[in-house]
């Protein structure tokens, strides 16, 4: 379902490469809307599993809560950062954004270490997100692209 939309994101992302919001700033926009909401959905059809406390018995209910809930609000946060700073494009938003991924790697780690613990099929994908996450982070501390887009606002006359 995810794989699709990423191959497609990607493509898009190299063909806008020259664009203030193209290549790997793209590529991370949507990332974050897709991965996103794609949780919010299997989350939605999956609802079930938050409805089971007598079938898992408490602990492991209360396990499942701290590893999903801070991951899906992190990231409904990271949503709404994103689309800020894509409305406003104020530095102010791109270093609020980058708090927001730093909270929402943290609920990853959070969540992996549960998820070793209670739900051990889920942590390598859980392993994955905190990398790919951590590794966004990045990025926006180290793009060049990102400050000129959105401190210096001159991506256009370097290009």
């Amino acid at each position: 379902m995810i794989f699709p939309l990423i191959l497609i994101l990607a493509v898009v992302s190299i063909t806008l490469k020259n664009l203030p919001i193209g290549g790997w700033l793209l590529f991370f926009c949507g990332h974050i809307y897709i991965i996103i909401i794609a949780s919010l959905i299997l989350t939605a059809l999956n609802n079930r599993v938050f409805l089971t406390l007598h079938e898992m018995g408490l602990e492991r209910y209360l396990a499942l809560l701290a590893a999903r809930l801070p991951l899906l609000g992190t990231g409904i946060i990271a949503v709404v950062a994103l689309t800020m700073l894509l409305i406003h494009s104020d530095w102010n938003d791109v270093i609020r954004l980058s708090y927001i991924l730093m909270a929402h790697a943290s609920a990853c780690v959070l969540a992996t270490l549960v998820d070793l613990k209670y739900f051990p099929t889920v942590a390598p994908q859980r392993m994955a997100g905190l990398v790919t996450f951590s590794t966004w982070i990045a990025y926006f501390f180290l793009s060049t692209r990102v400050r000129s887009v959105f401190l210096t606002h001159d991506w256009g006359q370097t290009r």
